[in-house]
């Protein structure tokens, strides 16, 4: 069985246990384990692909792009996670965002950063920078060998330009999260962005017809501390 099918099994078992013994336990943050279990592969995604409250339960969805030498990665779905509180207000302005990349030149990202930026735009092995004639702007275009790139990231009809990635790469990468932010002061990027309200409306859906996914909180997760903007606790 895979590693990552064997982190899945174990940590589910160890939810339920938990909150079986002795009233609600707080979750263990399920980030750590999925790293984890990518440890022998060189480089790859984390995305946040979904949230929500669940029978009181605050749960989080994550897609894994494993890449390969050729062809596009690898995908995988993880099943709904529980996870903390905590973790669940930190992370509730990153859907479709990248919680955690590992890149074969600059090793563990672990800060929210939008999609694909860690290891596929401004990387010549998926991509190039193209003028855009009316602006003058370039834009990021995938290689046609990649053109599924965009639906597997979630950034379908979204365009990337050359000043915004380069804004993140010299003040943000590392450092701090990165949104973005539109001509009237809007994220570009997360749950809070006009794209992902379009391309996520279920969500939006399911998030109003549960009352904003707010219950009263419980106690902080043991472990990993908060990070601004990283895998929190």
């Amino acid at each position: 069985m895979p590693p990552v099918k064997i982190f899945y099994l174990s940590f589910g078992l160890f939810s339920v246990l938990l909150m079986g013994c002795g009233g609600r336990k707080v979750p263990k943050n399920p980030l750590p384990g999925i790293v984890e279990a990518q440890k022998n592969s060189s480089s790859y995604t984390i995305l946040l692909q979904d949230m929500d409250l669940d029978n009181k339960v605050f749960k989080h969805r994550y897609k894994i792009l494993t890449d390969k030498p050729n062809g596009l990665p690898n995908e995988s779905t993880t099943p709904w996670l529980p996870v903390s509180d905590d973790l669940f207000k930190l992370h509730k302005e990153d859907l479709g965002m990248e919680v955690a990349a590992k890149s074969p030149a600059d090793g563990l990202n672990r800060l929210v950063t939008p999609p694909g930026f860690t290891n596929y735009v401004d990387n010549p092995k998926y991509g190039s920078w193209k003028p855009d004639s009316l602006s003058g702007k370039a834009y990021w275009v995938y290689h046609a060998a990649y053109a599924g790139l965009p639906g597997m990231l979630g950034t379908e009809k979204l365009k990337v330009s050359k000043q915004e990635y380069d804004t993140w790469k010299k003040s943000y990468y590392r450092s701090r999260p990165y949104y973005g932010q539109d001509a009237r002061g809007r994220h570009l990027y997360g749950t809070s962005s006009a794209w992902i309200f379009f391309y996520r409306p279920g969500f939006f859906d399911r998030r109003t017809a549960k009352g904003g996914f707010t219950r009263r909180t419980t106690r902080s997760t043991p472990g990993f501390r908060r990070g601004g903007g990283g895998w929190g606790k």
